[in-house]
């Protein structure tokens, strides 16, 4: 990309340079494309190594798993969607492509998140977001018992 970026800047008006130029920038585009959904992956192997021992919960063991097939699936399509959209930066559906494989990589990620944390998108919708059904529930008698203590004492 160096070489080729200098040979351009040199003669910026060789049609045979530029494209040497684009077609070694997409290359490396590609490559960082390429190790970024690699280390997602091991990010999420080992994550999911760690949870191993502590996620105990079968419905999240699931919500795990299903996570973690949708990621597998939507990565190598992000990678190929990322392509196309490079080669035909200029054609609307192949970056509402990318867009549509972006947001369920993102969802997927969420769902191993919420797996992790041992919340549900029912816990979120009640303002729970962040820590299990136990907790929350012990967070609202300590919160009523304060509050009715606090009636009394004053």
């Amino acid at each position: 990309m160096r070489i080729a970026s200098s040979e351009f800047a040199d003669d910026p008006c060789s049609s045979v340079k530029r494209g040497t130029m684009v077609r070694a920038a997409r290359a490396l585009l590609s490559a960082v494309t390429r190790l970024l959904i690699l280390a997602d992956m091991a990010d999420v192997m080992r994550l999911l190594a760690h949870l191993k021992i502590e996620l105990k919960d079968p419905q999240c063991r699931d919500e795990m798993a299903a996570a973690r097939g949708a990621l597998k699936k939507n990565a190598t399509m992000l990678y190929t969607a990322s392509q196309a959209f490079l080669r035909h930066p200029d054609v609307a559906a192949t970056r509402a492509n990318r867009d549509y494989v972006f947001k369920q990589v993102q969802e997927a990620i969420g769902g191993i998140s919420s797996a992790a944390q041992a919340t549900s998108p029912t816990d979120e919708k009640h303002g729970h977001a962040g820590i299990g059904e136990l907790a929350a529930a012990l967070n609202e008698f300590d919160v009523s018992h304060s509050v009715s203590h606090s009636k009394y004492c004053t």
